[in-house]
C-alpha cells in the first residue's frame, strides 16, 4: 500500500505526514518515484538512512534528517521533467517481526481503539451486577476461586509472552516476566486476607493495559507509550470508580484506583522489560512529552476533582442540580471521599475518626445514656443495614463509628474462637483486643451503658491469646484522608495541573522551533 505526498513537499516529517493524512504506521526506508517513461517505478534508497532504517523503529528519525537532504537535491531534477508525476512513500512493512508487538497493528487505528473502548464499556456496564456475581461464586466455589483465577491468568500470560518471544529469549526477559507473574500472585494472596475478589482488578485492567498499548502504538513508537498507557488506564479506572459511586450498592474507593493503577503499570513493565517490542525504541521527543503532559493534566485534574467531592459539597449540588436528587450522602454508598483525624499512637494502636479528640470526648459524655439502647437493639447482624440507614456517618458519626468498632471486635473474636492455637488465632485475638481497647478508651461511656461491654475475664483471655507485638491500626474508617485537608489537596492538585499544562505549552513551542530549524 502506498500513500501520496504532494510533489513539492521538501521532506517527510511527522507534521507533514499528519497534515496530508499519511499513515505513519508502516513506513519503510524506501521512497518510490514513478520513472519518467511511465512504464514502472524505481526505488531510491536513502544512502544516509539505509543503516539506521534497517531497524524499522528508527525510520521516523531517519526520514526527518535524511529525506530532507535527499529530496531537496533530487526532486528539483526529477520534477523539472516530470511535472505531472507524483511521489509515493512505500508503506509496506518489510521489517515486520514474527511477534505481534514487533510490527505495527495491521488493523485500522479506529478498530484498534474500538477494543479498549468496548472493554471499558463492558467494565462499566457490569458494575451493577458484579456484587451478585461475586456472591454467587463465593457461595458455590468459595472465595479462594478469585485468587486461583488471577494466579492462573498471570502465569498463563507470562507463558504466552515467553512462547511468543522464544526466538529471542534472554535471562533478563524471562526473569522479568516470571517475576511479575509471581508478584501478581503474591498481591492476590495478600488481598485474600480481606476481600479476595478485589484481585480481579489485575485481570480486568491488565487486559485494558494490553489493548491500550495496541491502540497507542499506531502513533507512539518511543518509550513514552508505556507512560501514556499507564496514565490513560488509571484515568479509566477512576471513571470506573465514579460509575460505582453512582450505582446503588457500590462504593467509590481510592484503594481500588490504586489497584487499577498497579494492574495497568505491571503489564506495561512486562512489555517494556520482558517482551521488549521492536516496534518501540528511542526516548520521547517534544511531541511525545507534550502528549504525556496533557494526559497527565486530565488524569490529575480528575483525581483532584474526586478528592474535592466531599459530603457537604455533594449535599449542595445534589439538591440544586436537576437529575442528581438520587445522590444522598447520608447513605454510606454515596460518599466519595471524607477527611478526618488520626488518633492514638502509631507505634502501638491508632484509629481514624471523622471527629477530633475533643469532639469524641464531648459526644461520649452526651450520647452515652440515650443511645446505648440503640446499640443493644441493633446488635444482630441482620439489623445492621437498618442501623446504617438510621445512623449514617453524617447524621451521627459518633454512634456510627462506635457500632463499626464493636462489630469488628465481635467478628474477629468469633473467628479467633473457631481456630485452634496458631499465628492466625493470635492475630484474630489481637484485632478483637485492640478494637475493644479503642471502644473503652474513646467510646467508653457509651459502651458501659450497653450490654455489649466485655467482662474482665473476656479481656484477660483476649490479652493472653493475642499477639500484641506488632503496631495496630484499626480498619474502621480506614478510607478517611488524615494527612491533608480539602483546601490543601485543592492547592496541591491545582498546582500539579498548572505545571503539566505549562509543560505541554513548553513542549509545543520546542517542537515548533525544532521543525522550523
Amino acid at each position: 500500500m502506498t500513500d501520496r505526498l504532494p510533489r513539492f513537499c521538501k521532506y517527510a516529517t511527522p507534521m507533514v505526514r499528519t497534515k496530508f493524512g499519511l499513515k505513519a504506521r508502516g513506513l519503510s526506508h524506501r521512497i518510490v518515484i514513478p520513472n519518467h517513461e511511465g512504464s514502472g517505478q524505481f526505488d531510491l534508497t536513502l544512502a544516509g538512512a539505509s543503516a539506521a532504517t534497517k531497524n524499522r523503529a528508527k525510520v521516523n528519525t531517519a526520514l526527518r534528517f535524511d529525506v530532507r537532504f535527499f529530496l531537496i537535491t533530487t526532486l528539483a531534477k526529477l520534477t523539472s521533467t516530470q511535472s505531472d508525476q507524483m511521489i509515493y512513500l512505500d508503506t509496506r512493512d518489510e521489517t515486520a517481526g514474527f511477534f505481534m508487538f514487533d510490527s505495527a497493528p495491521k488493523e485500522r487505528e479506529a478498530l484498534s481503539w474500538a477494543f479498549p473502548v468496548f472493554w471499558s464499556a463492558l467494565l462499566f456496564a457490569t458494575v451493577p451486577h458484579v456484587r451478585d456475581g461475586v456472591n454467587f461464586i463465593r457461595e458455590h466455589l468459595g472465595s479462594g476461586f478469585f485468587t486461583f483465577f488471577v494466579a492462573v491468568s498471570a502465569f498463563l500470560a507470562a507463558a504466552a509472552a515467553l512462547y511468543a518471544t522464544r526466538q529471542r529469549w534472554s535471562l533478563a526477559s524471562c526473569a522479568w516476566l516470571l517475576g511479575l507473574a509471581a508478584l501478581v500472585v503474591y498481591l492476590s494472596f495478600d488481598l485474600a486476607k480481606g476481600s479476595a475478589e478485589e484481585a480481579i482488578h489485575y485481570v480486568q485492567y491488565g487486559m485494558l493495559s494490553f489493548l491500550l498499548f495496541r491502540a497507542f502504538s499506531h502513533r507512539i513508537r518511543d518509550y513514552s507509550i508505556y507512560v501514556a498507557v499507564t496514565v490513560t488506564g488509571t484515568f479509566l479506572g477512576m471513571v470506573d470508580e465514579t460509575v460505582q459511586w453512582l450505582t446503588s450498592g457500590r462504593y467509590f474507593d481510592l484503594r481500588d484506583i490504586w489497584l487499577n493503577f498497579k494492574a495497568v503499570a505491571l503489564v506495561q513493565i512486562g512489555l517494556a522489560a520482558g517482551i521488549q517490542p521492536k516496534l518501540i525504541s528511542g526516548f520521547p521527543g517534544w511531541e511525545s512529552l507534550r502528549r504525556l503532559c496533557l494526559l497527565g493534566a486530565v488524569s490529575v485534574g480528575y483525581l483532584g476533582f474526586c478528592l474535592q467531592n466531599t459530603p457537604d459539597r455533594i449535599i449542595r449540588y445534589a439538591h440544586s442540580v436537576p437529575g442528581l436528587g438520587f445522590i444522598d450522602p447520608n447513605q454510606d454508598q454515596h460518599i466519595m471521599v471524607e477527611y478526618g483525624h488520626l488518633h492514638g499512637n502509631p507505634d502501638t494502636v491508632s484509629f481514624r475518626s471523622r471527629m477530633t479528640g475533643e469532639e469524641l470526648r464531648r459526644s461520649a459524655a452526651f450520647q452515652a445514656e440515650g443511645n446505648a439502647p440503640n446499640i443493644d437493639h441493633y446488635n444482630e447482624r441482620e439489623k445492621h443495614e437498618k442501623f446504617m440507614d438510621i445512623y449514617s456517618p453524617l447524621a451521627n458519626p459518633f454512634l456510627y463509628e462506635a457500632r463499626i468498632h464493636q462489630l469488628r471486635r465481635d467478628v474477629y473474636l468469633k473467628r479467633a474462637m473457631k481456630h485452634e492455637a496458631g499465628a492466625e488465632r493470635a492475630e484474630y485475638f489481637a484485632t478483637a483486643y485492640w478494637e475493644n481497647y479503642i471502644l473503652e478508651k474513646n467510646f467508653g461511656d457509651l459502651l458501659h451503658e450497653s450490654s455489649l461491654r466485655w467482662s474482665p475475664e473476656q479481656k484477660a483471655k483476649a490479652r493472653t491469646e493475642a499477639d500484641l507485638s506488632e503496631p495496630y491500626e484499626s480498619g474502621v474508617s480506614r478510607h478517611l484522608i488524615v494527612n491533608y485537608s480539602p483546601r490543601q489537596t485543592a492547592l496541591i492538585f491545582s498546582g500539579m495541573v498548572a505545571a503539566l499544562l505549562f509543560g505541554a505549552f513548553i513542549c509545543r513551542r520546542a517542537s515548533q522551533t525544532t521543525l522550523a530549524t
